[in-house]
């Protein structure tokens, strides 16, 4: 009786493991990288967070529609320029 044929996926993933032992910069490009990566960006970003920052809404077309949008959405320390220049 024949052994049942090995699952393709199997074959590859031992065929990379065989290819890492031998190849350490391969190793370092696919594991060790971008496991260094994620830490940085999780220690970059876990502790920002973004206050106080002021908004400049610019009314190019000086619309109905435009200053009907900023009133609904105004905060108490917004801006409104008629012009991008004047910012």
């Amino acid at each position: 009786m024949k052994p049942p044929p090995r699952l393709g996926l199997v074959l590859v993933a031992q065929r990379e493991i065989r290819f890492f032992r031998y190849d350490r910069a391969g190793y370092l490009l696919t594991i060790v990288v971008p496991l260094i990566a994620f830490v940085v960006l999780t220690w970059t970003f876990s502790s920002a967070v973004v206050r106080g920052l002021d908004i400049v809404v610019v009314d190019a077309d000086r619309s109905d529609i435009s200053a009907s949008s900023y009133n609904r959405s105004r905060r108490p320390r917004g801006c409104v320029s008629r012009s991008a220049q004047r910012i």
